[in-house]
């Protein structure tokens, strides 16, 4: 999984956003959202179609605690 802080884009500069708003309230754990995914008018993502931009994930106490309630 590649992580992407910045997105490569190309607009004009009328159509160029500040910023890109994403609604996460759908995503559960282990979700993802890709670059094509992403959604803007007049705008073209220049990075690949698979780079994650958004992932949901546990930390590993979280799943450190999950394997042990398994376990007992």
């Amino acid at each position: 999984m590649t992580k992407v802080r910045r997105l490569k884009v190309k607009a004009l500069p009328k159509q160029l956003p500040d910023f890109i708003e994403l609604d996460i309230t759908p995503l559960k754990i282990g979700g993802t959202i890709r670059v094509r995914d992403l959604k803007s008018k007049g705008v073209e993502f220049l990075d690949s179609p698979s780079n994650v931009v958004i992932a949901v994930r546990t930390t590993r106490n979280v799943a450190a605690a999950e394997t042990t309630a398994d376990k007992k």
